[in-house]
């Protein structure tokens, strides 16, 4: 007989297989134990606090990327007017392509980096609370933390981007459509789950507790 869950073969008896058995065993511990999920206030002000620090980091990208394409001699913000009242084509995209390539980079040397180490981001450490793996109730690692606060964010930005550059115009504009549909969804989810999980945390089987 196969598990109602999964579609594995279930245990003797059973309707549903062993890692199926244990998931459900682990959910119901954390369900019943001192856990307290984060509110939805406490995940917005952890979201404001790493829009700032993404806002630091697009900062750093922005000046470094545009230090090494404009002319030293000449100044800065009277250089970026002028590119952008004469636009050089070929110079914008290399600038776009650089900046894209330099923020995704950043921004998963901070992830990897805060997740490797301190399990959670700075928002969430400046708010008392942290993210966890919903079935184990460990703090997530370096790839899992890359996997739900990289590829399920700005991963999808990302893809958006590229298809800016290279894919057809009807391609790209439904990709954006797209992504722009997953982001307004993916933090609207807290405020009707029981767990107040975001899409980005159902991808990474994550809930977000206070410490």
């Amino acid at each position: 007989m196969s598990c109602l869950q999964c579609g594995m073969e279930s245990l003797p008896g059973s309707k549903i297989c062993l890692n199926c058995a244990e998931a459900s065993i682990k959910n119901y511990q954390l369900s019943n134990s001192s856990i307290k999920l984060a509110t939805i206030g406490q995940r917005a002000s952890a979201l404001t606090v790493e829009s700032l620090i993404w806002m630091v980091i697009i900062g750093i990208v922005v000046y470094f990327v545009l230090s090494i394409n404009l002319s030293p001699h000449l100044p800065m913000l009277e250089q970026l007017g002028n590119l952008i009242l004469t636009p050089k084509k070929d110079l914008l995209i290399k600038i776009a392509i650089q900046l894209v390539v330099g923020i995704n980079l950043l921004s998963i040397i901070y992830i990897g980096l805060m997740f490797q180490y301190f399990g959670t981001t700075i928002g969430k450490l400046c708010l008392g609370i942290t993210i966890i793996n919903q079935k184990s109730g460990k703090k997530l690692n370096l790839l899992n933390g890359i996997l739900r606060d990289w590829v399920c964010k700005s991963g999808l930005n990302l893809l958006a981007m590229i298809a800016t550059f290279y894919a057809s115009a009807s391609i790209s504009s439904s990709l954006s459509i797209l992504v722009t549909l997953i982001s307004i969804v993916q933090y609207l989810t807290p405020f009707i789950d029981p767990d107040k999980k975001a899409l980005h945390d159902y991808v990474a089987g994550t809930i977000v507790i206070e410490n």
